[in-house]
């Protein structure tokens, strides 16, 4: 039985041949005819620009902004002889390529399969492309933009070409935005919001200063665009978690645009809240951190059913990830009084923190700025929540509903 698909986009719910034999024409066509963003019809070359051509620019433009101004405000750093700020900040840059090249060559050295010569070589040859691991990710997000752009010219192959693009990096590439985002962008808007707080005025150069601005707003949006591009694909999602039988996933434009604002909001005010305290405490800020993260870690590790080495690993990563934020990791997100119960304890554990890092700060010190960074920081976190529950409450259950609703008739 052939089906013609109409919509450029149904290779995201493609069905099998058995699973299309109880439908008639009038579902298939509804289901596959469809090219709507926020549920408004899109003309063809319109919908694939805003699904694919759009986002990759974004996300190409994002991860390379991130990199060359972390690289901008090092040489600031350097420049004005802030030894110490430089350092941290060539390290933050480089350091997910370290932990990649430290990965590879751990797995050739356990390998038996090769030889001590191979070895050698293959260890040499990963330590002199390590500088290339930075920019590596660029020529993904290009093939990506190529395999869109074709398939927004060439209309006869478009589902060939939007293959290629969802096929292009689905797992080193995710591992490697994950990596990126939470061992590089994540401490270094740390870095440079802690450094931008605890300088005097006319303590840094004017250039530098702005340097450090707009490494913090690329290190903010690279981090948040990360987070939301986890949520959406990751496999305890309840677009993953839905039966085969449902249609497209919960990825539509609104969504991404309020789940976005939520994350940047919430980030925001966590690492404003720590950048603060660290401006006053210093070195109490890594202690908070430092607890924070192993009772995460902790609960994370209890709650595996294996105590494998990868398992630990992957909860300590999670235990830092989680300093910042709360992603939706093993954990059956179908399940909404879980949701609500997880979220509510997360953001009331986190607000206690910033609430008593922020205020502790203020009342212990003395400064400028000190009045705006705390109304900032109130004002950040409850929008975060505004817009989590705007997203959690009424985005998320609609679209669960639409999924519902196209579930196609069960085959006797």
């Amino acid at each position: 039985m052939n089906i013609q698909q109409e919509s450029p986009d149904h290779i995201e719910y493609i069905r099998t041949e058995p699973e299309c034999k109880s439908w008639n024409n009038e579902e298939i066509e509804e289901l596959n005819s469809s090219l709507k963003i926020c549920c408004i019809p899109l003309p063809r070359r319109l919908f694939l620009f805003v699904k694919y051509i759009a986002p990759t620019l974004i996300l190409l433009f994002s991860f390379a902004a991130d990199i060359f101004s972390g690289v901008a405000v090092a040489v600031r750093h350097y420049r004005d002889n802030h030894i110490w700020w430089f350092s941290f900040t060539v390290v933050f840059i480089c350091a997910p390529s370290v932990m990649f090249i430290a990965h590879a060559i751990l797995k050739t050295i356990t390998n038996p399969e090769v030889h001590f010569k191979k070895k050698l070589l293959w260890i040499l040859l990963y330590i002199f492309t390590g500088a290339g691991l930075l920019l590596w990710p660029l020529w993904g997000y290009v093939k990506k933009l190529v395999y869109a752009i074709r398939a927004f010219t060439d209309e006869e192959n478009s589902t060939v070409h939007l293959e290629r693009f969802h096929s292009t990096g689905a797992v080193t590439d995710n591992m490697h935005k994950m990596l990126k985002a939470f061992l590089q962008s994540a401490p270094q808007l740390l870095l440079q919001m802690y450094i931008l707080i605890s300088s005097t005025p006319g303590h840094q150069d004017q250039l530098t200063t702005i340097a450090e601005v707009v490494s913090i707003i690329f290190s903010l949006n690279s981090l948040t665009i990360v987070i939301v591009h986890f949520e959406v694909n990751s496999k305890h999602h309840p677009s993953r978690t839905a039966t085969p039988e449902q249609s497209q996933e919960v990825s539509d434009l609104c969504c991404v645009i309020v789940e976005y604002l939520w994350w940047m909001c919430s980030i925001t005010a966590r690492v404003l809240a720590l950048a603060f305290f660290a401006s006053v405490f210093k070195l109490w800020v890594f202690i908070i951190c430092a607890i924070h993260a192993a009772t995460i870690s902790t609960c994370l590790i209890f709650n595996h059913p294996s105590y494998s080495v990868n398992n630990i690993i992957i909860a300590i990563f999670m235990g830092l990830v989680y300093i910042f934020c709360f992603v939706e990791y093993k954990v059956d997100f179908g399940m909404l009084g879980r949701v609500v119960g997880l979220y509510t304890l997360y953001y009331a554990f986190t607000f206690s923190q910033n609430a008593c890092m922020v205020l502790s700060a203020y009342f212990l010190s003395s400064g400028y700025y000190h009045l705006p960074v705390v109304i900032s920081h109130f004002v950040l976190f409850f929008l975060g929540i505004v817009f989590m529950l705007f997203y959690l409450g009424l985005l998320r259950p609609f679209y669960l509903y639409l999924l519902k609703k196209a579930r196609p008739p069960s085959v006797e």
